[in-house]
């Protein structure tokens, strides 16, 4: 999904186009202030939806890329806790 912005009659994409869309592809666009539904009808709509589109596929090295930057996330995080439990705050 990328998102964009409404301006003078033309929607302007804020995140880059994928690069496997072609010139004149259908896309899908929805209001980013529309309300999310709690209907559980709804919910198993979306649902429904969402699992049509299949699996998650990575780019090359982008899953273990990401795996990284959790990794070293939660180090700083267990860091972070550890100075503060050693200084008593």
């Amino acid at each position: 999904m990328i998102r964009g912005i409404y301006r003078e009659g033309v929607i302007h994409p804020t995140d880059p186009v994928p690069l496997d869309w072609a010139e004149g592809q259908a896309v899908r666009v929805e209001s980013a202030d529309e309300e999310v539904s709690d209907n559980p009808t709804d919910i198993d709509h979306w649902d429904a939806e969402w699992r049509q589109t299949g699996g998650i596929y990575y780019e090359p090295g982008e899953k273990e890329r990401i795996e990284a930057v959790l990794e070293e996330a939660d180090a700083i995080a267990k860091e972070f806790v550890r100075r503060r439990m050693e200084s008593g705050l």
